[in-house]
C-alpha cells in the first residue's frame, strides 16, 4: 500500500458546514493525510497566513462569497505577496456561480483550480491532486486595467496575456507532494 503525503490545507469558507464538507471529503482522499487549518473569511485566512511558517499550508481552498472579505480579494491578496505571505502558495476557488465571467474573473485573479459548488469527491480530488503535484510556471503581467501574478496556463495564456504587454516568467513552482 502506498504510503499517504501529509499536506497542511487552510479551508475558507464563512459557512462552518460547508468546511466540515470541505474537510471530511479531502481526509478521503486515500492519498493524502491532511492536516486542517480554518478560516471564515478572506480576512482570517491572510491573519492565519501571516502567523509564521508554522502556519503555511500545501494548499489553501476558498470559497468566493463571503464577508468581510470574499475569495477574489483574498486571491488577489495572497498573490501580491505583501506582509511575508508565500504569492506562489496553491489555491482552488469554490463557487455555486458558473457563468463564464465568473469563471473567467476566478483565473485571472490568479486561481489554481476551481471547483462548482455542491462539491463533490470526485470533483474536489480532480481539482487538488494535479494542483498539488505538477510543477507550475508562473507569470507576472503588466496590463492596462493593473497586474496579474499566478499560474501560466494554457487559460492565461488565451484569455490573459496581450500581445504587447510587458511579461516575465516569475518562478517555477515545485509540486507539494509526489505524483
Amino acid at each position: 500500500m502506498k504510503a499517504r503525503t501529509q499536506v497542511k490545507v487552510l479551508v475558507v469558507d464563512d459557512e462552518a458546514v460547508m468546511r466540515r464538507h470541505i474537510i471530511r471529503m479531502l481526509r478521503n482522499i486515500p492519498v493524502l493525510d491532511v492536516e486542517i487549518a480554518e478560516a471564515r473569511d478572506g480576512s482570517a485566512a491572510l491573519l492565519h497566513l501571516r502567523g509564521g511558517l508554522e502556519n503555511k499550508p500545501d494548499l489553501i481552498i476558498t470559497d468566493l462569497r463571503m464577508e468581510p472579505m470574499g475569495g477574489l480579494d483574498f486571491i488577489r491578496a495572497v498573490r501580491s505577496g505583501d506582509d511575508g505571505i508565500d504569492r506562489f502558495l496553491p489555491m482552488v476557488a469554490m463557487t455555486s456561480d458558473t457563468e463564464t465571467d465568473t469563471v473567467t474573473r476566478v483565473l485571472r485573479a490568479g486561481a489554481d483550480g476551481l471547483v462548482t459548488k455542491p462539491v463533490s469527491q470526485e470533483m474536489l480530488r480532480r481539482q487538488v491532486l494535479p494542483v498539488l503535484t505538477r510543477e507550475s510556471p508562473f507569470i507576472e503581467i503588466v496590463l492596462p486595467e493593473g497586474k496579474y501574478f499566478g499560474p501560466f496556463s494554457p487559460f492565461v495564456k488565451q484569455h490573459v496575456l496581450v500581445p504587447g504587454c510587458p511579461h516575465r516568467i516569475v518562478h517555477k513552482r515545485q509540486g507539494r507532494i509526489a505524483a
